[in-house]
């Protein structure tokens, strides 16, 4: 990938592009546990739930606090990045921490299921049991109701525009105050600027949008298929 002017920070995932072999996620999926620095911040307050999925399966949150930031406080329900299929990594529990710290709000970080344990729309549908729970425990979880955002990065993108669409259909009560979409994935057409310039960049690019399915014998056999 060096013909892209990569930054060094992205390591190591300039070197990473899927198709993901489902051996390579049962080995590292699990092994993929909550950061413990989330709960030795001294600046926030973080309470870990677990509360009733899409299907009453049980789905873990956490809500992060910022010290001494009182009731009836502006919230950012979190759904994190990863492909639907990886759990957040450190870098997206930073992102919550930061939010907290830095906007000055609660953040309920939805730890949704994955596939390919889970199919399509169960992610979805925990996300939005996710809001539900916050919207309807807002006064015990000192959370203004009127003041609530829902955001994500990357499938946590695609995922917040999910529930709010479903929220929309479902007539759910609860009034966004805001979407936080950094880079999410919208619309599988591929007619883009970008896509059409970008083809062959690591984690994921437009060649890589229609390849839903079973795995070929041409993607086992390719360098960059991860086992």
């Amino acid at each position: 990938m060096s013909k892209y002017p990569i930054l060094k920070e992205f390591f190591p995932f300039s070197h990473f592009t899927p198709p993901i072999s489902e051996k390579f996620l049962k080995i590292a999926v699990p092994h993929m546990k909550t950061p413990k620095f989330i709960f030795k911040d001294r600046a926030l307050d973080v309470i870990r739930y677990e509360i009733a999925g899409g299907d009453g399966s049980k789905v873990e949150v956490f809500l992060l606090a910022p010290k001494n930031i009182g009731t009836n406080a502006p919230c950012l329900i979190y759904c994190h990045g990863g492909g639907f299929v990886l759990p957040a990594a450190g870098y997206h529990y930073k992102n919550a921490v930061r939010y907290a710290k830095d906007v000055g709000c609660k953040v309920l970080f939805v730890n949704y299921r994955l596939a390919p344990q889970v199919q399509h729309p169960a992610f979805f549908e925990d996300c939005y049991a996710a809001m539900c729970w916050t919207y309807e425990n807002a006064a015990s979880l000192g959370i203004d109701p009127a003041c609530i955002g829902i955001g994500g990065d990357s499938a946590g993108a695609t995922l917040a525009v999910g529930v709010c669409m479903m929220a929309r259909d479902r007539k759910h009560p609860v009034k966004f105050r805001f979407q936080m979409l950094p880079y999410p994935f919208l619309d599988a057409r591929n007619n883009s600027d970008s896509s059409q310039k970008y083809t062959d960049t690591p984690m994921w690019n437009s060649t890589l949008s229609g390849r839903i399915g079973p795995l070929t014998n041409a993607d086992k056999n390719s360098p960059d298929y991860v086992y």
